[in-house]
């Protein structure tokens, strides 16, 4: 009985230790929806007011350690790109159609990818209306008008909506030729697909069927209708090109199990998505599994039973943070997907997670990989050499050189700071991840220091490979810290060098420590950093310390309190 529970624990401990340790492939992915302007753009007309919008959420999901967007670019047969099949959304311009000052598209994934975040392009695809929006409809360029005979109204708790019907052989080509449009203009990452279905069972496609169903099963021809569909588009955008990542975000039941019943996917909206995995037509899924642990449909039973159907692609968890229910559990979500090895998880929506940080996110980590997506390994960069600038010498500029990025397919490149020349490559060491488009970065001494820093950098693929060497490792000593170090020696109270608007702390440690450092007035104090710091001798920059007459300084670990006068 005591050799059982023994190897219980240890069961238990070694799980926990794979769950709640850092990762170093994880897609954590996130909704970014403008369909009614849920997430952006702002309710503005001002192209700088909207860009500037963007660039705050995409600094947050980057300081946030998420990798991938999923950018609505399609909703209510409008679109936020250049397109010459559909009109622009008017909620751009404030008309229908109308050509913005910038493209949407283009300007996000440039600046994802200069913070080293991958897009996908997500399209609602069947729904083609709803809502109150009338304009829309009334636009010369919309589906409504151009092709009525391909739209079937659906009613739903008394609201209409119209759904392009893809029973119709000359609609799935339309659909295919929107998405193969998004493909061959732009950089994306991933073509991503939502409303991939039928509304209903009682969708009104009796026409369709009668010309083109062969008087066959309905529900199997309904279901053949989106396979084809799914197929022609797969097959189209990798003849052009097949790096792109084709993803859907299928309804979370696929078919009702013990645990986890109600709408179905397979029989209610004709979405037969196991099918897609198993033929390969494909990269991945993200089902929306927007429940918790306790109530039926449980979202462990789920996430479960997506991973165990694959059939080796890709599965992304999808979370629903705006259920109150399920908020409070998404870590735990996080740390289920990493215990049934599922590919990563998505958030819906970006409004709903924008004060959410997860502790499982303390590190970076690159999406996860797609093996079948073949592509050759980057070459490392080389020559990587430093400068250092600002107060104490504390700021600290690498560069490195790359020959021919697109021939050696670099597209990012991702940062290290080990503690030795001999350290491991993982998430605890990756500082940072950057767009191939640069060739240097700057490193303020914001983190806890050695005295000797050892940096290093790889390059990456569009697929997140990484060249299989790095760059030379660059040793990093700061003269100034290194002469003041040896001056205060062994002394394990804090010390302070400072100037008018800078400080840099010195604490030498016995044992990895917690420390608080609070920035005091005479009125006043604020809390400017809680963290671990490891064992030897560190190095904390402050900035903005002319505010304060004095810091106190916690040692939580060893109880210990130090107060320091700044000058």
């Amino acid at each position: 009985m005591i050799k059982r529970l023994l190897i219980s624990l240890l069961f238990i401990c070694f799980v926990s230790s794979i769950i709640y340790s850092q990762v170093n492939r994880e897609t954590r992915a996130v909704w970014l929806t403008t369909n009614f302007r849920l997430d952006w753009p702002p309710p503005v007309y001002n192209a700088d007011t909207q860009k500037k919008a963007l660039i705050k959420i995409l600094d947050d999901l980057k300081d946030k350690k998420f990798n991938t967007i999923y950018f609505q670019v399609r909703f209510n047969g409008t679109v936020l790109y250049k397109s010459d099949i559909e009109p622009y959304s008017y909620y751009l311009t404030g008309e229908v159609g109308d050509t913005p000052e910038y493209d949407p598209l283009e300007f996000v994934l440039k600046q994802a990818h200069l913070r080293g975040m991958e897009v996908h392009a997500w399209l609602n695809m069947i729904n083609t209306f709803a809502g109150t929006e009338q304009k829309i409809l009334a636009n010369k360029s919309h589906l409504y008008k151009t092709h009525p005979d391909w739209l079937v109204q659906w009613t739903e708790d008394n609201k209409k909506s119209y759904w392009i019907d893809p029973g119709i052989p000359e609609a799935r080509e339309y659909l295919c030729q929107l998405v193969t449009e998004v493909a061959e203009k732009y950089d994306v990452d991933g073509l991503h697909f939502d409303f991939l279905r039928y509304p209903g069972r009682t969708f009104n496609d009796q026409l369709s069927y009668a010309e083109y169903g062969n008087e066959g099963n309905k529900d199997d021809w309904r279901r053949n209708n989106l396979t084809s569909l799914v197929e022609s588009i797969y097959n189209s955008v990798k003849a052009i090109k097949p790096l792109i990542k084709i993803g859907v975000a299928p309804i979370g039941i696929y078919k009702n199990r013990p645990g986890a019943t109600g709408w179905e996917g397979f029989s209610e909206v004709h979405q037969d998505s196991r099918t897609w995995l198993k033929r390969g037509i494909i990269d991945y899924v993200v089902p929306q599994i927007y429940w918790d642990f306790k109530n039926n449909p449980r979202f462990d039973v789920l996430a479960k039973d997506w991973q165990d159907n694959s059939y080796n692609r890709t599965v992304i968890l999808g979370i629903g943070a705006y259920q109150k229910s399920v908020y409070p559990e998404m870590d735990k979500m996080i740390a289920y997907s990493r215990e049934i090895n599922a590919g990563g998880v998505a958030f819906f929506r970006y409004e709903n997670i924008k004060n959410y940080n997860s502790k499982l996110f303390d590190e970076y980590s690159f999406p996860n990989l797609m093996p079948w997506i073949k592509i050759n390994l980057p070459e490392p960069p080389n020559n990587l050499h430093f400068e250092l600038s600002g107060s104490f010498s504390s700021t600290i500029k690498l560069f490195w050189e790359q020959l021919n990025n697109e021939l050696n397919n670099v597209k990012y490149y991702s940062i290290y700071w080990l503690n030795n020349k001999s350290s491991e490559f993982n998430s605890t060491s990756l500082l940072d991840i950057i767009s191939s488009n640069k060739q240097s970065i700057s490193l303020p001494l914001h983190r806890p220091r050695k005295i000797k820093n050892y940096f290093a950098v790889k390059s990456l693929n569009n697929l997140w490979n990484e060249s299989e060497n790095s760059s030379n490792i660059c040793e990093v000593i700061i003269p100034q810290l290194k002469d003041f170090s040896e001056s205060v020696k062994g002394d394990d109270k804090p010390t302070l060098l400072s100037d008018n608007n800078n400080a840099i702390l010195l604490v030498n440690l016995q044992s990895n420590e917690k420390i608080e450092i609070i920035g005091e007035t005479e009125a006043d104090s604020k809390t400017l950093i809680t963290q671990i710091v490891p064992r030897g001798t560190n190095y904390i920059s402050l900035s903005n310390t002319n505010k304060f007459k004095r810091l106190k300084v916690n040692y939580l670990v060893q109880n210990k309190n130090f107060t320091l006068n700044l000058n």
